[in-house]
């Protein structure tokens, strides 16, 4: 009689491997559908752009017109010569004033006056330069006119109608008011007059005189033209500048500032060095100037900008 063995425990192991499979394939076909819908939804990676700024610096170029303060030649020329600059059309009546006060060789204040007045002359000279008119002055006259000139402001009017007359004038012609470090007012004086160095900077760029004037001017017009003769001028000062006084308009038509629209990037310490990506220089009135030197520097942790022109230079600091 044949006895049949207890086969129980293979059937167990059986099942654990049938088990075991079993896992092994669900495990397979969930990696399958991770990598199918992986593949219906990509990731997607958005790249956005960093602005690192940018510092601008924004100049305006001053146009003030001039109203007269009385009816003199000198004073409606002044007026006539600005407009002129500008290219503005000029009043027929106005020009017909100044010719009327025109005598042999110089101009009078008024029509009705014969008298030389070195101011009048000046600017109707100026004046009638500007527009292309011959003036038709006198200049031996002017030169006896400058050696009786008592005072520096009667000296300064001959000396600018000279050379607007194609003369050129040396300093030693005005040597009785040359102090060396400033001018006086009186002829053969010693005393140091505000005026009168702030007028001479107009005919000569001194800027030894500059120095002195800068030290000394308590009058903002003052010290701008020192700055400007000096070359680093602050534009607020410029702009704050009172235009309805002819002195400051006076600063601009002889000094001729100039003006700067300027973007830099980056505002900010990167890799990307600093740049000027727009400029635009103007002297006054409207003169392009192109010239112009851009360089920058590391200061600690700051970016130090410079910008270089016609005898200015602008520090830009972040």
């Amino acid at each position: 009689m044949r006895v049949i063995d207890n086969h129980t425990p293979n059937l167990r192991g059986i099942l654990l491997i049938i088990i075991l499979l079993g896992l092994i394939a669900l495990n397979i076909i969930a990696c399958v559908k991770a990598i199918l819908a992986s593949e219906v939804n990509p990731t997607i990676l958005v790249l956005k752009a960093v602005d690192y700024g940018e510092i601008r610096h924004v100049e305006y170029v001053p146009r003030p017109l001039y109203e007269v303060k009385a009816l003199t030649c000198s004073e409606v020329a002044k007026e006539l010569l600005l407009k002129a600059i500008y290219g503005m059309e000029l009043d027929d009546a106005k020009l017909s004033f100044i010719l009327a006060c025109k005598r042999q060789g110089y101009f009078s204040q008024t029509p009705d006056n014969v008298d030389f007045n070195p101011e009048a002359t000046l600017y109707a000279t100026w004046l009638l330069k500007t527009i292309g008119a011959k003036p038709k002055v006198n200049a031996s006259l002017l030169l006896e006119e400058l050696n009786k000139a008592d005072t520096f402001d009667k000296a300064y009017y001959i000396v600018m109608a000279l050379e607007l007359l194609g003369y050129n004038v040396s300093k030693s012609m005005l040597r009785d008011f040359d102090l060396g470090y400033a001018v006086s007012w009186i002829r053969n004086s010693s005393k140091p007059s505000v005026k009168a160095t702030s007028m001479w900077l107009c005919l000569f760029k001194d800027t030894r005189k500059a120095e002195w004037l800068l030290e000394n001017a308590q009058d903002l017009g003052a010290k701008v033209r020192a700055r400007l003769v000096l070359g680093d001028y602050p534009y607020k000062d410029l702009i704050n500048l009172d235009f309805s006084e002819w002195f400051n308009i006076e600063t601009l038509i002889a000094l001729k500032p100039t003006s700067v629209n300027v973007t830099i990037v980056p505002a900010i310490v990167v890799k990307q060095e600093p740049r000027a990506v727009s400029i635009g220089i103007v002297r006054w009135p409207n003169e392009v100037v192109k010239g112009y030197e851009f360089s920058w520097s590391l200061k600690e942790d700051k970016i130090v900008s410079r910008l270089e022109f016609d005898n200015r230079l602008l520090t830009f600091e972040r």
